[in-house]
């Protein structure tokens, strides 16, 4: 008994960052702050991994490693490896995977770039363009992602 009162107290010392907790439900993972929620995380179990679906941290509490808590607590509790879905147009998501997965600022470029040729209207609505326009260049592309990238 007193050994697993030690296993949940160690369990609950690992879920605690600062004053925010990370609670684990199958497999899904939320972050509070007291009683209000400031982050999620929902997944699908895909074979022997579980695929991210949505994850969001309230951005004023963003930048404070709440979302990598949720991940890296998510797969110690499930004993599951976390993949990504699709995750470019998500600049916060990218920057996540690339520390995760250790790539390089390119790797996060390039999918966000790709993640922008492939919404419609996307490019031109940044660039105050008309619909479907497509005067645009490839530089002006490779700007604007890296101004929403942080580059």
């Amino acid at each position: 008994m007193n050994l697993l009162r030690e296993y949940i107290r160690e369990l609950l010392i690992e879920s605690i960052i600062g004053d925010y907790q990370v609670f684990v439900d199958g497999v899904n993972a939320r972050v509070m702050l007291g009683a209000e929620e400031v982050g999620i995380l929902e997944t699908e179990i895909d074979g022997d991994k579980l695929q991210v679906q949505y994850a969001e941290v309230d951005e004023a509490h963003q930048g404070r490693g709440l979302g990598s808590a949720m991940y890296d607590e998510l797969e110690k509790q499930t004993g599951m490896k976390l993949v990504h879905g699709d995750i470019s147009q998500s600049p916060g998501a990218l920057r996540l995977w690339r520390k995760r997965l250790g790539e390089s600022d390119q790797w996060m470029l390039d999918y966000y770039i790709d993640g922008l040729y492939a919404t419609p209207g996307k490019i031109e609505d940044r660039l105050g363009l008309p619909y479907g326009s497509e005067n645009y260049t490839d530089e002006q592309v490779i700007q604007i992602a890296r101004e929403d990238l942080g580059l």
